[in-house]
């Protein structure tokens, strides 16, 4: 097995452990090569501020997303952290277990 094909096996075993709204926000990200905002995240899920903020940073945590600039903010312009995938890094997911019937939300 080649390294490529373990890092494709881990990643989807990653992706099985996180909770719906954790993938949700992910999956946004990722669609964002050039990087994405909190407040961003939020319009395109249709989802209060409240709800992507805690998202990011377990994402943030569990060394899935880093910040990778700032940019002013397309409705409020303040200043807002650019989140974006974090690639090629060991990452570990112990705490990252899905919790109880809501998927770890």
């Amino acid at each position: 097995m080649g390294v490529g094909e373990t890092s494709r096996r881990a990643y989807d075993e990653i992706r099985r452990t996180l909770g719906r709204r954790q993938l949700e926000v992910l999956d946004v990200i990722e669609r964002h090569p050039a990087g994405i905002t909190n407040n961003e995240i939020a319009h395109e899920l249709h989802w209060p501020i409240n709800c992507v903020t805690p998202r990011v940073f377990e994402l943030r945590s569990a060394g899935l997303v880093a910040m990778i600039g700032q940019r002013p903010d397309q409705w409020t312009q303040k200043k807002s952290y650019i989140w974006g995938r974090v690639k090629g890094v060991q990452l570990e997911f112990e705490a990252f277990q899905t919790q109880g019937p809501r998927g770890g939300v």
